[in-house]
């Protein structure tokens, strides 16, 4: 058995180092954990999906609509000698 300048023996010193690096893993995610936490993310994805869909689907027809009331307003400008700037 080996002692190094502390006093400390080899086997002492890799114990102690095992011990700290337990320790370090026991503050880390496990498999299970970040598996959870992705189901989660994808069901807030989802979520998030299908509002932008409804939003798109609702707004689906706006553009449309909007460029036919332009048109309208530029038929009636002319018909009244209205101007725009």
């Amino acid at each position: 058995m080996s002692k190094n300048q502390k006093g400390k023996s080899t086997e002492k010193m890799i114990e102690e180092l095992a011990i700290m690096v337990g320790r370090g893993f026991a503050d880390c995610a496990s498999k299970a954990d970040v598996e959870k936490i992705a189901v989660k993310m994808q069901e807030g994805f989802s979520a998030a999906e299908q509002r932008l869909d409804r939003i798109e689907f609702s707004t689906s027809g706006l553009n449309r609509r909007i460029e036919t009331l332009e048109d309208r307003v530029r038929q009636l400008a002319v018909k009244t000698g209205i101007t725009f700037t």
